[in-house]
């Protein structure tokens, strides 16, 4: 009926004036969540393909939104997590249409010629302010578009990859291949390679670890026997990886050596390397009480209270030699135990706290595994997360050096000239970087779009300048 209205009364322009002025005030602002917005962008555009099929009408309402999206930090995590959670998310509907993500013919191609079914694109002299797109879209080639390359879905897609399999302790992958599967076919193979390569890695994980088990169980007695398993990671494929020191206490160090030593073994002449910091530990602590209290827990959180539980009373200072690990994460570690009644202080000065074992523990066994899997897990997010940022921001720095180099090298560069010049100086070495901010073999490899926003950030903090389309 709108629709019907709108045509006989020709006042399309008005309702979109007054649609796009609605939008701004009531849903563009920081009270709404990102995932709000985009669930609001997708119902938008289903809504005003049925009012207007040319997609003028969406044209102009959308453009404050995707104006919007396009400066909001999360926002290409949030479609790229919608994407990829399940059938509760209309984008994964959209995900499942198949076909590859291309953008509709320009009706305008003066090369191509008009073809024999051309027809004149309808104009609306009301509605011409709007961010102009091409009609026919899906809603997910839409969305990309907002950021006119799909390199930033895929990293942030390999970024939460990532996240995902290092969380999922019981190698569980078959949703995650299900996604990968449908995302090649709306992005292309070769940019999701590493995907493929992440997901295999967890594949073989599983195989190397129920082989390696099954070897060390009938090595050692069933007495002194604990289950030690990795994910084993292709490291130049994975974003990066925190790999902070960290001594485990001896109980854990010789399951973990015997583990390495195994599969060097199996895979010579590879050696595993653990990531200290990442992963869980199942412990079952014993009291003079009698209560037994069950945790789920971080490795440098199991590593400080079994070293308090040998030492009896130690300081923070001590804890720190016998861990080697940073002062820091240590008293994150030891804050964990304290909040649980584990752990208490007694004494010691403000610059080197003392600490021990709380042994009566009846009044809180019982009541610990209802959140300590989610807390490991949510561990495991924050340091992959962490790590990625700290190499992120690496890499910018590193960015910046070329870019600062070649202008004073060479005086003013176009932004085209600027972009072959940092492919040449970093393709294919240990030290290349990729539009994720990693270090990688892999060649550099910003799109244009994602080299101006970064050269428009050194405009900002006034470390170089552009003239007329020059930096110099």
């Amino acid at each position: 009926e709108l629709k019907q209205t709108a045509l006989m009364s020709n006042s399309m322009g008005y309702l979109g004036k007054v649609f796009r002025m609605a939008v701004q005030r009531r849903l563009l602002h920081m009270g709404a969540s990102t995932s709000q917005i985009l669930d609001f962008y997708v119902a938008m555009i289903k809504a005003l393909r049925v009012l207007d099929p040319s997609d003028i009408l969406l044209n102009h309402v959308a453009g404050p939104v995707r104006r919007y999206l396009k400066h909001r930090k999360d926002a290409v995590r949030s479609i790229v997590s919608s994407l990829t959670q399940g059938t509760d998310s209309e984008l994964y509907g959209e995900l499942k249409k198949g076909g590859s993500l291309e953008y509709g013919v320009d009706e305008d191609d003066e090369e191509a010629g008009p073809g024999e079914m051309w027809m004149p694109r309808r104009r609306d002299h009301e509605l011409q302010s709007g961010t102009a797109t091409a009609s026919g879209l899906d809603i997910l080639a839409l969305l990309v578009s907002i950021y006119g390359s799909s390199d930033l879905f895929i990293v942030e897609y390999r970024s939460l990859l990532a996240e995902k399999l290092l969380a999922n302790l019981k190698y569980l992958t078959d949703q995650e291949v299900a996604n990968l599967e449908l995302l090649k076919i709306r992005f292309g193979e070769e940019s999701l390679h590493s995907c493929e390569v992440m997901l295999k890695d967890i594949e073989d994980s599983k195989r190397l670890n129920n082989a390696i088990q099954s070897k060390l169980q009938s090595q050692l007695p069933a007495d002194t026997w604990t289950e030690t398993d990795f994910a084993i990671v292709s490291e130049n494929y994975w974003p990066a990886i925190q790999q902070d020191s960290l001594l485990f206490h001896p109980r854990v160090s010789r399951h973990v050596e015997a583990f390495q030593q195994e599969y060097a073994v199996l895979k010579k002449p590879r050696k595993l390397h653990p990531a200290a910091l990442l992963g869980s530990v199942d412990l079952e602590l014993s009291f003079e009480d009698g209560s037994v209290r069950a945790f789920t827990v971080s490795p440098i959180q199991a590593t400080v209270v079994l070293h308090v539980a040998d030492c009896g009373t130690v300081s923070v200072s001590r804890l720190t030699a016998l861990c080697e690990c940073d002062e820091e994460e240590l008293l994150r570690g030891v804050s964990y135990w304290v909040n649980k009644g584990v752990l208490r202080e007694v004494g010691g000065t403000d610059s080197d706290r003392h600490f021990e074992v709380c042994e009566d523990q009846s009044a809180l066994a019982g009541n610990d595994r209802f959140t300590d899997r989610d807390d490991a897990e949510a561990d495991v997010l924050m340091r992959s997360t962490a790590a990625a940022d700290a190499q992120q921001k690496a890499a910018s720095q590193l960015i910046e050096g070329y870019t600062k180099g070649l202008l004073m090298s060479n005086g003013s560069m176009t932004l085209e000239r600027l972009h072959t010049m940092l492919k040449l100086l970093v393709a294919g070495g240990s030290s290349g970087i990729n539009s994720s901010g990693m270090s990688s073999d892999a060649r550099f490899d910003m799109s244009h779009i994602q080299l101006r926003q970064f050269l428009q950030g050194l405009v900002d903090r006034n470390l170089i300048e552009t003239v007329d389309g020059l930096y110099l």
